[in-house]
């Protein structure tokens, strides 16, 4: 979940169960502050002393969240508490969180018990975040491991060109993505409105779809409850509504600030209900004494500022999740080549078109090599080809169909092979390297197939800019990988518009067009296997 549940939702929630502005303030700023407390650097003070925070968040992009220290205290410990509930055949998704599950319940009591503590409200603050987060986290561990791998990322609301830009992006964060949480599938868990799909690769099981409103309803409805709130079908329309609001964060934000402060959820207002706008940096600037030079003095108040009693509170939450945790005997452990592995055997069984990840046999392999061979052996006819379409493509006197071909496709000085485009185009004269029969199964098993298979609906102009990005980079990547290897150059563009010298914005659209018609390629592949396959 993000800031409108986190902040604002725990706010109204808190305002509706009874809480005054400012302990519903407190409460609501130390929810959101789990997710941006991610500065654990120790604070030396200039007139004395040190303190050290505890960490409650992590950099998304650190690769830190691939250390087993972060994963378990800081991961596990806030964001996904583990249900450590056995299921057979899938000894890791004891690790997973599932909604209300009862770590989340001893958190929230622990924190209740200690209510009347200094730090009391914002201990009750990060436990109610781990309690919502096991709602939108359902299904995954804050570990890094197989248990959080996803594939065939569906979102069902959006229009054509935003399914289609989802689609390409999460086929994108599925294979580079670590398996750390939800990190593969970004914001989908945690916009309240969406309604969504995946594969769950570790059990061969669909998901789908899966509505997140009923979800945050739920969350909002259970903390309501342990706040002490009575009578939830009072306020119940209201977090429906706001929950149902398409938008951006900051425009989720600005609509759920709107509904504090004109009544909507049936509390009465007073004056202004809350901050207008979250602000990561408030607690710890109020804390402290900044002075001329840039120091950090600490301010007499300091132990009893909001920014103290949090780290204080969190460092609570986290004793008491590990300590659960070693009592279960839960065995903590991140699977870096296990998930490796998968993702590695998770792309290829993409191309043998294999039932589940194990359930590769030789035919399905002798089916992808007579694909690469297809692709590669059309493909390299159609290189030799490309030289005579070249040269009739210059001489055409239309100054649109010319420009496609104002590239400069060179080969190697050494190889003194230039003549080629001196030759007449009656003689329908071409060459090529037979590296670029690997060079072009590789494009068309590993670029074009997998990805043609993905967005085959979608528009024509979106799959041509897809093929397109997908050419130019495996264009550029095989370049540099031959020169490497021979210390030739097979081919290099000398143009002014070329790209780390194997590829060029100059030939992208002649790409977009050879990729559209490389689609006809896998289908004549495809019903080539259909009938085999029938007879």
């Amino acid at each position: 979940m993000q800031t409108d549940f986190h902040y604002y939702a725990i706010y109204a929630l808190a305002r509706c169960a009874g809480y005054t502005p400012a302990k519903a303030s407190t409460l609501a700023y130390a929810s959101q502050y789990t997710d941006d407390a991610d500065d654990g650097r120790t604070i030396y003070f200039k007139n004395g002393g040190s303190f050290n925070p505890v960490l409650t968040a992590h950099k998304s992009l650190s690769f830190a969240n691939l250390t087993l220290d972060v994963q378990k205290k800081i991961h596990m410990s806030f964001h996904f508490l583990p249900a450590m509930q056995a299921e057979d055949g899938f000894p890791r998704r004891k690790l997973v969180t599932h909604p209300g599950c009862q770590l989340a319940e001893d958190t929230v009591k622990r924190a209740m018990d200690d209510i009347n503590a200094p730090d009391g409200l914002h201990g009750l603050g990060i436990a109610l975040h781990s309690y919502a987060d096991t709602y939108s986290h359902d299904g995954f561990s804050g570990m890094l491991g197989p248990e959080n791998d996803t594939e065939s990322v569906t979102i069902s609301e959006k229009g054509s060109i935003a399914k289609w830009a989802d689609k390409v992006w999460h086929s994108i964060m599925e294979f580079f993505v670590p398996c750390v949480g939800h990190g593969e599938l970004l914001y989908l868990p945690d916009t309240p409105y969406t309604t969504w799909g995946y594969f769950d690769y570790y059990r061969q099981k669909e998901l789908n779809p899966l509505d997140n409103t009923p979800k945050f309803m739920i969350a909002a409805e259970k903390i309501y409850e342990k706040l002490g709130g009575q009578n939830w079908d009072k306020h119940k329309a209201a977090f429906l509504t706001a929950f149902k609001f398409e938008g951006s964060l900051e425009q989720r934000s600005n609509n759920w600030f709107r509904m504090i402060n004109d009544g909507s959820f049936g509390y009465k207002v007073e004056v202004v209900d809350i901050d207008a706008e979250y602000d990561p940096l408030k607690w710890k600037q109020e804390a402290m004494e900044w002075t001329s030079d840039k120091g950090i003095s600490k301010s007499d108040s300091f132990e009893s500022s909001n920014f103290y009693h949090f780290h204080s509170a969190a460092r609570k939450q986290r004793t008491l999740v590990l300590s659960k945790m070693d009592e279960a005997k839960l065995d903590v452990k991140t699977a870096p080549l296990m998930v490796f592995l998968w993702k590695f055997i998770g792309f290829f069984h993409s191309l043998f078109g294999a039932n589940g990840r194990t359930s590769f046999t030789w035919k399905a392999v002798r089916r992808a090599a007579f694909r690469f061979f297809i692709y590669g052996s059309m493909m390299i006819v159609g290189e030799v080809g490309f030289y005579t379409l070249c040269k009739i493509g210059r001489s055409v006197p239309l100054v649109l169909v010319n420009d496609l071909f104002k590239f400069e496709w060179l080969v190697d000085p050494r190889l003194n092979l230039t003549a080629v485009w001196d030759a007449p185009i009656i003689v329908l004269y071409g060459q090529a390297s037979l590296w670029m029969f690997f060079v072009y199964g590789c494009i068309g098993l590993f670029g074009i197939e997998p990805v043609y298979k993905r967005i085959k609906h979608s528009p024509i102009i979106l799959r041509g800019l897809t093929y397109m990005f997908i050419i130019l980079f495996m264009e550029c990547l095989t370049g540099w990988i031959l020169h490497w290897t021979i210390k030739y150059d097979v081919w290099y563009y000398g143009d002014k518009w070329d790209i780390l010298k194997y590829t060029s914005w100059a030939i992208a659209p002649l790409w977009f067009i050879t990729g559209l018609l490389s689609e006809n390629f896998v289908k004549f592949v495809n019903r080539f296997e259909e009938l085999k396959k029938a007879n």
